[in-house]
């Protein structure tokens, strides 16, 4: 998934899964792991309130889009 080497930078995907499941079990912090056969990284997450804000305004507009009917399925990797 990483290539050989993974060069230990967070993804911003998996900063936010870890942001929703923190504000899901009421955390002040979570731990995201990246293991690789050559080494494995441990990262300590603060919760981050501003973040979570803006992930919960993306998640409502995201909710009014589709319960509208306005959107459509990307019809090539250019349109994601």
């Amino acid at each position: 998934m990483f290539g050989n080497k993974f060069d230990g930078r967070m993804k911003i995907k998996h900063l936010i899964q870890v942001h929703i499941h923190m504000k899901a079990i009421e955390s002040d912090f979570g731990y995201l792991c990246y293991w690789t056969e050559e080494a494995g990284y441990l990262h300590k997450i603060e919760f981050d309130s501003d973040l979570c804000v803006l992930v919960e305004e993306g998640i409502r507009s995201w909710r009014e889009v589709v319960l509208s009917g306005k959107i459509t399925a990307p019809q090539s990797p250019e349109d994601k």
